[in-house]
C-alpha cells in the first residue's frame, strides 16, 4: 500500500503525461537551440518560469507553447534568457565573504606564493560580475597594488553572452552599487553618465567568457572555486558531476565556495573545515574514480524517465513503514558497494557473521564468518565479472555446538553512481536434506559407519568445491593483474595527454589574455564612439528628442532647444502632447505613436503644421524609430525633427512651374506615343548624341547620360552600319538639303535584332557648317516581319499546290473569264495556252453531272457558303477522270458575288481505290456471315465495327446492338476488367489477342467463350486493330471446375491429415519421453531398498527392515497406478468412440456415491445444479468428472471445510466470438467444476494439462499426473475444451466447453 500511495502523491504534483511529453519536447528544443541540456535542471523551477512566459503571450497549454516556440527563434531567445537565472550582487552574504576574506584568501595567497604561481580562481555562473569583482577587491585589499596586478587570475565563466558582455563592460548602476561600501566605492569605482565604472586594475584581473560547465573543458590548477547559488537548480546527479568538475579543476588543498542553501554531496571528494560557512576543502583522491569530471558533449543520461525528482513529507513515513515490514518478513541481506564495504542491513544477519579482532572494518571479507569468506569471495568476483546473479548452495557453518545449512545469492544492482551488490542469505531447518545430502547431527550423538561415510562424503565434496573456487580465483586473480597492467599502461598514456592538455590550457590562457587585452581596448573605442556620437548629436541642425514608452521626454539636443525657444526643465519628463502650446497633440501622431510601439514599425516623413505667435505657420517633418537595448531591458523612442516651411514654400514655387512644362512635354509626348516615335538630338561638333526614353528603348540603351556618336554606330547591325553613317555624313556635307531617311537594322540582347526607320534633318548655321541634328526614329520590326512572312507564304501556297498537283482557278462571273494555273490545264486535260472559260469547262463535264454542277456553284453563291463538289470529266483522249473542286465567293459591299476562287484535284487513283475497297469488304462480309465460327472486327481504341451472322445469332442481338461497345452489355461484369487488360496490353505489343470470358446467350445464360484475335496492319506498318474468332468452350470448363474443385477438396483433407499426424507424433514423442522417466522413477526405488534390505546383515537391528519394505510396496503400488492411468491413456487414443445420449446428472451422481468415503473425511459439501444432457462416450464422461472431484477432494484446504460447486450454462454468440477454436454450428455448454482448495498459480495453467507434470510434491499430495491429461485428451475426442483458472490458497475452477450434439 505504500508504493500506491507514494506513486499517488507523485502524481499529484506531475503534469499529465501529454503534458510531461511536451514538456519534453519544449526543453528538448531549447536544447537543440542553446546547445544546453535543461532535463537535468530542476523542473520545478523552469516549470513555473515556462508558465510564467506561456501567460505573457496568452498560450495556457504546454502542447499549444511546444508549437508557438517550435520554429520561433526569437522565442527560444526570449525563454534561454528567461531561463537563465541572472541574480548576483556586490559582496552577497556579507558573513560568508568577510570569513572568506579573514581566513580562506589568506591560506590562497600563501599557497600561490610558496609555489610561485599565480592566484587563480574560478567564478561559476558569475551572472553580470559582481561576485567576480567582488573577489578581485578582496584579493587586492590583502595582497596591494604591487603584488596584485600579475600575480592574480580570476576566470569568471556564464552560459548567457548577454550577461558576459554587462561584466565585461562593468559599467553598474546607483542600485546595483548599493551593497558596497563607501569607501571601496571611492577607491575601486568612477562614476560616470552611464553609471558606476570598475576601475581598470581590477577589470584587468577578471576574464570573463561563455563557458558550459557540463561540456567545455573545465580551467585547472584552481585555488579557489565559487559556484554559489548554482547548483540549486540542478537535479542531484548533475550536482554530483558539477563536484566531480570542481575536484578534477582544483590544485592540492583548493576550496569550493557554495551557496548558503546548497549541501555538498560528495563527502568523499570534499570536507568542511568550518560549518559556519559553505566553504569545503578538496581531498585528495585517486583519479579514475573522477572519471565522470571529464565534460563531455553527449547528453547526460538521465536516471529515471520522471520529471519530478521531488518528493514530499509523506516519504518518510511510507519508508518506515517499508522498514518494518522488511525487518519482520524479508530475507537476510547486506547490501555492498563496489568496494564490498557493508553500506546497510537487511533482516536478522547476525549467524552470518562474526567479529575479529584488530581494527574495525564493514568489509565484507572481514566481517563474514570464516566458512563463509571464501566462497563470497569467489561468488562477488563471479557476479563483478559477468554481471548477473551468482548462487552458492550447500554450504555448512559451525556455530558453537550447532551446524547450519546455508546458501546465498549475489545479486549485482547498477545505476548511474556506481555499482552495488545485495547478498541475501537462506537459512535450512537442520531436519531438511541439501542437495541429497543427510543433515549433521549433534556432536553428542555418536555416529554410525554409514553415516561417518555420508559426512565424509559431504566433507570431500566441500573440499572439491573450495579447490575449484580457488582455481577460480586464481584464474580471476591473473586476469586482474594483466588488466591492471594494461591500465598502468592507459594511466601512463593518459598522464601524458593531461601534461599535454596542460600546455594546450597555457596557450589558451595567453590567448584569452590576449583577447582580453582586445577586449578593453575595444571598450575604450566605444568609449570614444560613444562621445563621438554625442558631438556628433549636439551639433547636426536637425532636432533630437529621445521619448521613453510613456512618450515622455527623456533628453533632447540642442538644435531642439534652440528651435523651439524651450528650456531643459521644460521639457525632460514632459508628455509630448502637453508641451509647448500643445502643438503635438493630434490624432495622427498620437496613432503613428502607438503603431511604433506595438507593431514596432517606424514613421517618417510626417508632417506637422502648427502656428507660432511670432513667425505664423510652421511645418516640420518628423521621423520615428524605435530603439531597443541589446539586452531588451530598455525601449526609447527616437524622434528627428526638421523645419521645412522654407523648403515647403520653395518646393511649391517650382511645383508650379514645372506643372507648366510637364504640360507641354505631356503633349509632345502623346503625339510621339501616339506614332510610336523616339526622338533624338545629334551635335556634330562635340559627336554626343542624346536619345528620349522612346528611343533608348528602341535601341536597347538603359544609360541616361549622352552617347556618343561611335557608339551608336556600333550598336547598328555590322551590314548596315556602313551604309547608315554614309547616308548621314551625306546629310552633313548638305546633299538632299540635309534630309535623312534610312532604315536599319540594331543588335539588342540575346541575338534578337529590329528594324528602325529613321527620318532627320541636319540644321546650318550661316556659314554652312552643320551645328545640329533633329530627327525620329520607330520601330519598323513588325512590318519587316509582316512582309517576310506574306513572302514565304505565298512561296510554301504555291510549293504546297504543287506537290498536291492543286489546280488554281478564278472565275469572273460577269465575263465567264477563268483564270487558272499550269496545274488546273494538267488535271482537265488542256494544254498549256488554252484560253478557259466557264461554258468550256461545262462542256468537258459528262452531261449526268452537269446540272449537279452548276447548282451547287449556285447555291453556294446564293448562301454565301463554300462550294465543294465531286463530279467526272472527260478528257480529249476520251478518258474519264474524277475531279474535287471548291471554291469560295468573293462579293462587294452590297453582298453580290463579282468572283469565285478555287482549286481543284484530281481525285481519279482515290475513286478507284474507294470501288476496289467496297468490292472487298463485299466479298469478306459474304465470308465471314457463312463461316460457323463468330468472327468481330476490333479498332485499336476497342470499339467493335463488325460481328458476322454466327455472333448475332449466338447473342440473339443485332449488329448495331453490338456494335462499338455495346456488347458489353451481354458480357459477365466480372471478366469485362480483365478483358479491357488483355485487350490493352496486346494492342500495345501489337501481338495476338487471347482472352476466355463468360457472354450471355440469346436464351439468357452465360457460357464461356474463348476468343483469340490477330493484329490489323495497314499499308503504313500502322496498328489499326484486331480481327478474330470466338468458340463456345462451356462444356469443357464445366468439366475442369469439377476436377479443381476435386483437386481442392483432396489437398485439404491431406493437409488436416498431415496436422493431426504431426499432432498425434508430437505428443507420442512427449508421451515417450515423460513415460520412461516417471516409470523408472519407482524402479529405481524398489532397487535402491532391495539393495539397502541385502545389505542388512542377519540379525542386525540398526536398520528398520519394515520401514524400506514399506518403501518397496509404496513404489510398486505407485507403478501400478501409473500403468493403469497410462492403459485408460492409450485407450482413449486407440479406441472406437461410439457417441450416445449421456445424463450428467446420473454421470455426477455416480462419481460421488464413489467418492462417499472421502467426502465425509474431508467433510466436503458438493452443490449440483442442473446439468445437459449431451451426445457422449458414457464411460469417458465418467472418467472426466471423477477426475476433476477427485482433484477437488485431494486439493481441498487445510484450514477449512472443502465446498465444490458444479454448474452448468448455455454459451451466448456473443461468448462464441472470443472461442474461434471451437466449430461453429452446434450449440455448446460451459461446465464449471469449482473448489476451495489449495488452488494454483495462473502463471502455470497450461501445464496442469500436460502428462506426467505436477505443480505439488508428490510426497504431498498423491497422484500419478495423468488425470487431467486425460480429461484434455477426452475434451478433444469431444470436440470441445477445458480451461483452468486458478488463485493460490483461494480455489480452482476447471471450465468444461461441450457441445450439445455431435456432428
Amino acid at each position: 500500500m505504500s508504493d500506491i500511495y507514494t506513486e499517488g502523491e507523485v502524481n499529484k504534483r506531475r503534469p499529465g503525461p501529454v503534458s510531461n511529453a511536451a514538456l519534453k519536447s519544449i526543453l528538448a528544443v531549447l536544447s537543440e537551440f542553446s546547445g544546453v541540456d535543461f532535463l537535468q535542471y530542476k523542473l520545478s523551477t523552469i516549470t513555473r518560469r515556462l508558465q510564467r512566459r506561456m501567460s505573457l503571450v496568452n498560450i495556457q497549454e504546454f502542447e499549444e507553447y511546444l508549437t508557438f516556440i517550435k520554429d520561433n527563434e526569437s522565442e527560444q531567445n526570449i525563454v534561454y534568457a528567461d531561463l537563465l537565472i541572472h541574480v548576483s550582487s556586490f559582496f552577497r552574504d556579507g558573513g560568508s565573504f568577510e570569513y572568506l576574506q579573514r581566513f580562506i584568501l589568506p591560506q590562497v595567497v600563501n599557497q600561490a606564493h610558496e609555489k610561485k604561481e599565480q592566484v587563480r580562481i574560478w567564478v561559476a555562473g558569475c551572472a553580470t560580475g559582481e561576485e567576480a569583482y567582488s573577489i578581485a577587491i578582496c584579493l587586492y585589499e590583502i595582497m596591494g597594488d604591487r603584488h596584485f596586478s600579475n600575480k592574480v587570475k580570476i576566470f569568471a565563466t556564464d552560459l548567457s553572452e548577454a550577461v558576459i558582455a554587462t561584466a565585461r563592460k562593468a559599467i553598474y548602476t546607483k542600485a546595483q552599487v548599493a551593497g558596497v561600501s563607501a569607501t571601496r566605492l571611492t577607491q575601486f569605482f568612477a562614476e560616470g553618465e552611464q553609471g558606476y565604472q570598475i576601475s581598470a586594475t581590477i577589470r584587468d584581473a577578471c576574464v570573463f567568457a561563455c563557458h558550459n560547465m557540463l561540456t567545455d573543458p573545465p580551467f585547472a590548477k584552481l585555488h579557489l572555486i565559487s559556484c554559489r547559488n548554482v547548483l540549486i537548480y540542478m537535479q542531484p546527479v548533475l550536482q554530483k558531476k558539477m563536484l566531480s568538475i570542481f575536484n578534477y579543476a582544483l590544485t592540492d588543498h583548493g576550496f569550493l565556495w557554495l551557496g548558503k542553501s546548497e549541501t555538498n554531496r560528495s563527502p568523499d571528494l570534499f570536507e568542511m573545515p568550518s560549518k559556519k560557512t559553505k566553504i569545503y576543502l578538496k581531498k585528495n583522491v585517486d583519479k579514475w574514480t573522477l572519471k565522470n569530471a571529464f565534460p563531455t558533449n553527449k547528453k547526460i543520461k538521465h536516471m529515471t524517465p520522471s520529471f519530478d525528482q521531488e518528493r514530499d513529507d509523506n516519504i518518510d513515513a511510507q519508508k518506515a513503514a517499508d522498514s518494518i515490514i522488511l525487518s519482520m518478513y524479508a530475507p537476510s541481506a547486506v547490501l555492498l558497494n563496489e568496494k564490498f564495504d557493508i553500506i546497510e542491513f537487511r533482516g536478522v544477519t547476525m549467524q552470518f557473521f562474526e567479529h575479529g579482532p584488530g581494527r574495525a572494518s564493514l568489509n565484507i571479507f572481514k566481517l563474514a564468518h570464516k566458512d563463509l569468506v571464501h566462497s563470497l569471495r569467489s561468488a562477488l568476483n563471479h557476479a563483478q565479472s559477468v554481471r548477473r546473479n551468482v548462487r552458492k548452495d550447500g554450504l555448512t557453518i559451525t556455530t558453537g555446538n550447532a551446524t547450519l545449512h546455508v546458501s546465498f545469492e549475489v545479486v549485482p544492482i547498477s545505476n548511474l553512481h556506481g555499482s552495488y551488490y545485495l547478498v541475501i542469505f537462506n537459512q535450512q531447518p537442520q531436519h531438511e536434506l541439501t542437495g541429497g545430502e543427510l543433515s549433521v547431527k549433534k556432536a553428542e550423538v555418536p555416529e554410525t559407519t554409514d553415516e561417518k561415510n555420508l559426512r565424509i562424503q559431504q566433507l570431500e565434496k566441500e573440499v572439491q568445491r573450495y579447490k575449484e573456487e580457488l582455481r577460480a580465483v586464481a584464474e580471476a586473480y591473473e586476469a586482474t593483474n594483466e588488466e591492471l597492467q594494461s591500465a598502468n599502461e592507459e594511466l601512463k598514456s593518459l598522464n601524458e595527454e593531461l601534461e599535454v592538455s596542460q600546455e594546450e590550457l597555457q596557450v589558451i590562457n595567453d590567448e584569452l589574455s590576449t583577447r582580453n587585452n582586445d577586449l578593453l581596448e575595444r571598450n575604450n573605442q566605444l568609449n570614444n564612439a560613444r562621445l563621438y556620437a554625442e558631438s556628433i548629436v549636439n551639433t547636426v541642425h536637425e532636432s533630437l528628442l529621445i521619448l521613453d514608452t510613456n512618450i515622455r521626454v527623456v533628453s533632447a539636443n540642442a538644435s531642439f532647444y534652440r528651435s523651439f525657444k524651450m528650456e531643459r526643465k521644460e521639457t525632460e519628463g514632459k508628455l509630448l502632447y502637453e508641451m509647448g502650446s500643445k502643438q503635438w497633440n493630434t490624432s495622427d501622431l498620437r496613432a503613428l505613436m502607438e503603431n511604433l510601439l506595438t507593431s514596432r514599425t517606424p514613421f517618417a516623413s510626417y508632417e506637422l503644421t502648427y502656428k507660432t505667435s511670432s513667425n505664423g505657420p510652421r511645418t516640420i517633418m518628423m521621423n520615428g524609430q524605435l530603439i531597443t537595448s541589446q539586452d531588451l531591458k530598455e525601449e526609447l523612442i527616437l524622434i528627428a525633427i526638421e523645419d521645412v516651411t522654407e523648403v515647403r514654400e520653395a518646393r511649391e514655387r517650382i511645383a508650379r512651374k514645372q506643372e507648366i512644362v510637364r504640360t507641354n512635354e505631356e503633349r509632345l509626348r502623346l503625339a510621339l506615343e501616339g506614332t510610336k516615335t523616339g526622338t533624338w538630338d545629334f551635335n556634330p561638333l562635340s559627336r554626343e548624341l542624346f536619345l528620349s526614353d522612346r528611343s533608348r528603348e528602341l535601341f536597347g540603351i538603359t544609360s541616361s547620360s549622352p552617347m556618343e556618336f561611335d557608339n551608336f554606330i556600333k550598336a547598328i547591325h555590322p551590314a548596315d552600319a556602313s551604309g547608315v553613317q554614309g547616308r548621314i555624313a551625306a546629310a552633313l556635307a548638305g546633299r538632299e538639303n540635309g534630309a535623312i531617311n534610312v532604315d536599319f537594322r540594331i543588335n539588342l540582347a540575346d541575338d534578337k535584332v529590329n528594324w528602325i526607320s529613321c527620318k532627320a534633318q541636319v540644321y546650318f548655321d550661316e556659314n554652312g557648317t552643320a551645328i545640329r541634328v533633329l530627327g525620329v526614329v520607330t520601330d519598323t520590326t513588325e512590318n519587316k516581319q509582316f512582309e517576310k512572312h506574306l513572302q514565304e507564304a505565298n512561296n510554301r501556297l504555291n510549293f504546297a499546290m504543287q506537290t498536291g498537283r492543286l489546280g488554281s482557278w478564278e472565275l469572273e462571273l460577269s465575263t465567264g473569264v477563268m483564270y487558272c494555273n499550269e496545274q488546273f490545264r494538267t488535271n482537265f486535260g488542256l494544254s498549256s495556252q488554252a484560253q478557259v472559260t466557264y461554258e468550256k469547262l461545262l462542256s468537258l463535264v459528262l452531261p449526268e453531272d452537269v446540272q449537279r454542277v452548276a447548282d451547287a456553284l449556285q447555291q453556294a453563291l446564293e448562301n454565301h457558303v463554300l462550294y465543294a463538289e465531286e463530279y467526272r470529266i472527260k478528257w480529249p483522249d476520251s478518258s474519264i477522270h474524277w475531279i474535287a473542286a471548291t471554291g469560295q465567293g468573293i462579293y462587294d459591299d452590297e453582298g453580290i458575288a463579282k468572283r469565285v476562287i478555287g482549286v481543284a484535284l484530281d481525285i481519279t487513283e482515290r475513286k478507284q481505290a474507294q470501288l476496289h475497297l467496297q468490292q472487298s469488304e463485299a466479298y469478306f462480309r459474304m465470308i465471314a456471315d457463312t463461316a460457323p465460327a463468330m468472327i468481330w472486327i476490333a479498332e485499336k481504341d476497342g470499339s467493335f465495327s463488325f460481328f458476322n451472322k454466327g455472333w448475332q445469332k449466338y447473342t440473339g442481338r443485332t449488329l448495331e446492338q453490338n456494335k462499338n461497345n455495346g456488347w458489353y452489355d451481354i458480357m459477365h461484369p466480372e471478366d469485362i476488367d480483365k478483358w479491357k487488360i488483355n485487350f490493352s496490353r496486346s494492342s500495345r505489343d501489337r501481338k495476338n489477342f487471347y482472352a476466355e470470358f463468360r457472354l450471355k446467350r440469346h436464351d439468357g445464360t452465360y457460357h464461356w467463350l474463348a476468343c483469340s484475335g490477330i493484329p490489323r496492319i495497314n499499308s503504313q506498318d500502322e496498328f489499326i486493330g484486331f480481327i478474330g474468332a470466338c468458340t463456345d468452350i462451356d462444356d469443357q470448363k464445366m468439366v475442369e471446375d469439377a476436377l479443381e474443385r476435386k483437386v481442392r477438396e483432396r489437398t485439404i483433407a491431406l493437409e488436416d491429415a498431415n496436422a493431426n499426424l504431426s499432432k498425434r507424433n508430437h505428443e507420442l514423442e512427449q508421451f515417450v519421453f515423460i513415460t520412461s522417466h516417471d516409470l523408472q522413477e519407482p524402479l529405481r526405488k524398489i532397487r535402491l531398498f532391495a539393495d539397502m534390505l541385502e545389505s542388512v546383515k542377519p540379525g542386525s537391528s540398526k536398520i528398520d527392515t519394515a520401514l524400506y519394505l514399506r518403501k518397496v510396496k509404496q513404489s510398486a503400488i505407485r507403478m501400478s497406478d501409473l500403468i493403469r492411468d497410462l492403459i485408460a491413456y492409450s485407450r482413449l487414443e486407440l479406441g472406437e468412440n461410439a457417441f450416445l445420449p449421456v445424463d450428467l446428472n446420473q454421470i455426477v451422481t455416480n462419481v460421488i456415491e464413489d467418492f462417499e468415503l472421502l467426502i465425509k473425511d474431508k467433510n466436503a459439501k458438493i452443490d449440483v445444479d442442473e446439468l445437459p444432457v449431451i451426445d457422449a462416450v458414457p464411460l469417458q464422461m465418467n472418467q472426466l468428472f471423477y477426475n476433476l472431484i477427485g482433484n477437488a477432494l485431494k486439493f481441498s484446504g487445510t484450514n477449512g471445510d472443502a465446498r465444490i460447486t458444479i454448474t452448468a450454462n448455455k454459451i451466448s454468440d456473443t461468448e462464441m466470438k472470443e472461442l474461434p477454436s471451437l466449430t461453429v454450428g452446434p450449440t455448446y455448454y460451459r461446465i464449471i467444476v469449482a473448489d476451495n482448495g489449495i488452488g494454483f498459480n495462473q502463471a502455470y495453467a497450461d501445464k496442469l494439462f500436460v502428462i506426467f507434470q505436477r505443480l505439488n510434491q508428490k510426497e504431498k499430495f498423491e497422484g500419478t499426473g495423468i488425470g487431467l491429461a486425460l480429461c484434455r485428451k477426452i475434451m478433444d475426442i469431444h470436440n470441445g475444451d477445458i480451461q483452468a483458472f486458478g488463485v493460490e490458497q483461494q480455489g480452482a475452477a476447471f471450465h468444461i466447453i461441450i457441445p450439445e450434439t455431435q456432428q
